[in-house]
Order: C-alpha cells, then sequence, then structure tokens
C-alpha cells in the first residue's frame, strides 16, 4: 500500500513521539493532563506523520456529546437574518460566552403545514441526536415538535413560549407587559387604539381578529399580550 493511502494512527503517533497512547490522546482531549511542551512536541510529530486528529464521530459516540446547540425557530432560515427579535436572540447566545467551543445549529419550522394529522414531525433534524440540546423559541402551545423532545429526553430551555411545566424557561409577564403600555397610551388621551398581531395561529390568516379566534389561538406571546 503506498503512503498515500496508508491510514495514520493514534497508536503511530504515540510510538513516533516515544509516547503512551493515552498520553497522545490527553494532547488533542484533555490538555491539561499534560505539559504545554510536551503537547506542542505530541502535535508536532502528529503533523509530521500525518495523523489529522481524533475521528470526531468515534470521539462523540464515546463521550455521547456533538458539541453542538439546536436552536429551534418558527418560519423560515431567513427570518434569523431580517428579524430584530430574533437577530437580538442569537446576539444574545454569542454575547454569553458559553458557546465558544460550540457549535450552534438553526432549526427552522416550516410556517405552513404546521400541523400534521398524525402530530409527527418525522423530517425535523432537531430531534435526531444533532445536538446535545434544544433552545426553543416562540413556539405555538400544542406544537408536536414538543412531544418528540420531551419523548427522546432532549435537554432543553425555552425562550417566550410555550410554557410548559418543569422546563427552564425565559420570558416576560406579555399580559402585564400589554396593559401597561395600553395605559401609556391611554394617559396621552388616546382613545381609538389598534393593535397589530403578528400571529395568533400558524396557519397564514391575515385580517381582524374575532373573540373566537384570539380564545382559540395556540401562539401564547401573542394571545397574552392581546389579552392584557
Amino acid at each position: 500500500m503506498s503512503k498515500a493511502m496508508t491510514k495514520v494512527s493514534m497508536k503511530d503517533v504515540a510510538k513516533a513521539a516515544g509516547v503512551s497512547q493515552p498520553t497522545v490522546s490527553y494532547a488533542y482531549n484533555r490538555p491539561s493532563k499534560i505539559s504545554a511542551a510536551q503537547r506542542q512536541r505530541i502535535l508536532k510529530v502528529a503533523a509530521k506523520i500525518g495523523y489529522p486528529g481524533p475521528n470526531a464521530l468515534g470521539r462523540s459516540l464515546r463521550s455521547g456529546k456533538v458539541g453542538a446547540i439546536g436552536l429551534i425557530m418558527m418560519d423560515k432560515l431567513s427570518l434569523a437574518f431580517d428579524d430584530p427579535s430574533t437577530v437580538a436572540l442569537l446576539k444574545g447566545i454569542g454575547q454569553s460566552g458559553e458557546f465558544e467551543n460550540l457549535a450552534l445549529t438553526l432549526f427552522p419550522l416550516k410556517h405552513q403545514g404546521l400541523l400534521p394529522a398524525h402530530g409527527h414531525v418525522s423530517n425535523s433534524l432537531a430531534v435526531r441526536g444533532l445536538v446535545d440540546g434544544l433552545i426553543m423559541t416562540t413556539l405555538p402551545d400544542d406544537h408536536p415538535i414538543i412531544t418528540q423532545v420531551l419523548e427522546r429526553r432532549i435537554p432543553f430551555v425555552i425562550v417566550d413560549s410555550p410554557k410548559l411545566d418543569g422546563a427552564h424557561f425565559i420570558g416576560i409577564d406579555d399580559y402585564g407587559a400589554a396593559q401597561q403600555q395600553l395605559r401609556h397610551l391611554l394617559e396621552l388621551g388616546h382613545r381609538k387604539i389598534g393593535i397589530l398581531v403578528d400571529r395568533l395561529n400558524p396557519d397564514s390568516y391575515s385580517g381582524f381578529v374575532s373573540r373566537e379566534r384570539l380564545e382559540q389561538s395556540a401562539e401564547a406571546v401573542v394571545r397574552e399580550r392581546v389579552r392584557g
């Protein structure tokens, strides 16, 4: 077999560097276990003999971690770059300092055809083990992806909605905030006040909102703000 076809392993690096195989593993996975000089020498030897580093898939299988967090969001992927609130959320995630060594994967959910007849979202990559945990933001109360996340015991945190018993949640009092907004307008002397609603249900409806539609809304944030 030619040199170009030969697969260099961690064992080969250990032999060439004159150290044990666990020591080579430490150089890649737990550098604090060895000195900086020893790690540098091992990496230099590895580069010289053509060792590319530990297999990422194999390492994730052993550790049970893939080094990525997923963000589940409603609507199209372009919303992540166009919608001010979503952009602010992404900026906040990035500035948290917790993602220095992690990847952030976006999982946009379709706006139309959201709730399949059998309640399954079989084509969603978010629940296929591609991430270690999920951030779910502003989802309808009964979105089927929530059931799948719970059934598969995927760690998650919810931003804005829905509110689930026992779940980690970040949000505000939308009902109370809306009352403050309207009170401010009334104090300014306004009496003919309209409310612009983003989405009460994921069905692309456009028009005036009836009381019945408000009561049937699956979008908690908008529903509570209109109620307030």
